[in-house]
Parts: structure tokens; sequence; C-alpha cells
């Protein structure tokens, strides 16, 4: 079965119009995906008074690579980047619960958006930087 469908695949493949939209298809894919990941870009979104603060990692659900917010002076302003980020990464959303985390001697806030098509995301963010600091 599998020689059948590389035979197919193979032939098709000579036929210049049909390659010709198959790289058509991976081209605009490969763009789309490059530009979702560069809409993300909070670093560029912080105003002028909060530049000094860093971002790193992804927020993946389970924090294993939580956002890591550097550099922030005290809680507000880590606050406020935690807000940057989430309005740059998801626009369109609200916040709906913030929850506090210890793991590690590490400390996380982990926030649950919903976004206007009703799907929910959780982002996490290392906090421990800055947090209880004033």
């Amino acid at each position: 079965m599998e020689k059948y469908y590389h035979n197919i695949l193979k032939n098709k493949l000579k036929n210049p119009i049909v390659t010709l939209l198959l790289l058509i298809f991976v081209s605009i894919t490969e763009s789309s995906v490059a530009s979702t990941l560069n809409q993300c870009d909070a670093q560029a979104k912080l105003p002028k008074h909060l530049s000094h603060i860093t971002f790193k990692g992804n927020g993946d659900i389970g924090c294993n690579n939580p956002i890591i917010i550097e550099n922030a002076k005290n809680t507000a302003e880590g606050i406020a980047a935690e807000k940057i980020w989430i309005k740059t990464c998801y626009p369109s959303s609200r916040i709906i619960v913030k929850v506090l985390s210890h793991r590690e001697n590490k400390i996380y806030e982990i926030i649950e958006v919903t976004q206007t098509d009703n799907t929910s995301k959780q982002v996490c963010f290392d906090i421990t930087k800055f947090f209880g600091s004033w």
C-alpha cells in the first residue's frame, strides 16, 4: 500500500503545475507560521518606563517553560509587563482567572484567558524575581 501511494506522489510531482501548487502551499504555510510567531513581540510593546524588562520562555501549560519576566524592579512593574505580554500575544482575549503557584523555590502566576472564539489558554509566568518587591 505504501509503495502505491509513493508511486502516485512521485508521478504527480512530475507534473509542473502540481509541483508549483505544492511549492506555493508550502510557502504560504511557512510565511503564515512565521508571521504568527512574530506577532508576539511583547518587548517591542513595552512603554519607555518599562523598556528595561525582558521576557524569556513561551509560557506553555504546566509551567514547564514559563515566561520569565526579568529586570522588573517591583511587583507593579512585573504585573504591568504580564498584562502587556497578554495583550500583545492574545490581543482579543480577556483574563478569566489568575492563580499563584509555588514549585521548587519558584513562584508562578498562571493566567487563564479566553479568546473571542471562546477557546481558553493558560499562560504561565515565572514571577520569582519580582514577586513581593515594592
